[in-house]
């Protein structure tokens, strides 16, 4: 029988003024498809956390919130632009406290995964995570998997350092015509998952959770 796999879901969602509300919105959408879409999936309960971020980074969800797919669609669908700068390095230090406060037994089997939806261009430059010491380096030592999807103006160079491979671990929110599967460690189960205009592929495994390959 299938091994039940429980995971853990940070989305670090950028709320800075240059997204705009469009992009703002493009970001909230995305978000409620993957929650809606995997949140029942009874081989791999997943529990989300949101950290909101713009002049500061802020808890908007946690793992112990009622982890219905309603109420994890309504806290999202309610966030607000907070329409300012993106100091996304204390976003990420704030889902790292997240992890370590709050994960089932953090470091064992369950997969925790960390999702940084961004424009990518952390203001101003002293709260970039890629600035030494880097936080991928943190982020590995607590075997937390990065994904990284970019909107808006996204450029993928201003945050590559917090992935091993940029071509499978950041997509965009515009770019999900290559289906191609990342994936790390054994998967236990892949799906398909229906998104505004765009489809995308998950596949669930001990390592973590897989986003789609960025097109090239």
């Amino acid at each position: 029988m299938p091994t039940e796999v429980p995971q853990d879901i940070i989305f670090v969602m950028d709320s800075s003024g240059s997204l705009g509300s469009s992009g703002y919105a493009q970001q909230k959408a995305f978000m409620v498809d993957i929650v809606q879409n995997y949140g029942t999936d009874a081989l791999h309960p997943t529990r989300f956390g949101v950290v909101e971020f713009s002049n500061g980074a802020f808890e908007r969800y946690s793992f112990f919130d009622d982890q219905s797919i309603s109420a994890v669609t309504n806290a999202i669908n309610n966030l607000s632009l907070l329409n300012s700068v993106t100091h996304t390095r204390t976003a990420i230090g704030t889902a790292i406290d997240m992890f370590l406060r709050d994960t089932i037994n953090p470091g064992a089997i369950n997969p925790m995964t960390m999702v940084l939806i961004t424009d990518g261009v952390p203001y101003p430059n002293t709260y970039n995570p890629c600035n030494l010491p880097s936080q991928k380096q943190e982020l590995d030592s607590l075997g937390i998997q990065t994904q990284i999807v970019g909107s808006g103006n996204f450029d993928a160079t201003q945050l590559s350092c917090l992935v091993d491979d940029p071509d499978t671990q950041i997509s965009a929110l515009t770019d999900f015509s290559d289906y191609s599967l990342f994936q790390q460690g054994y998967i236990l189960n892949s799906m398909a998952m229906p998104a505004p205009g765009m489809l995308a592929i998950f596949a669930f495994g001990l390592a973590g959770i897989a986003f789609t390959r960025r097109r090239a």
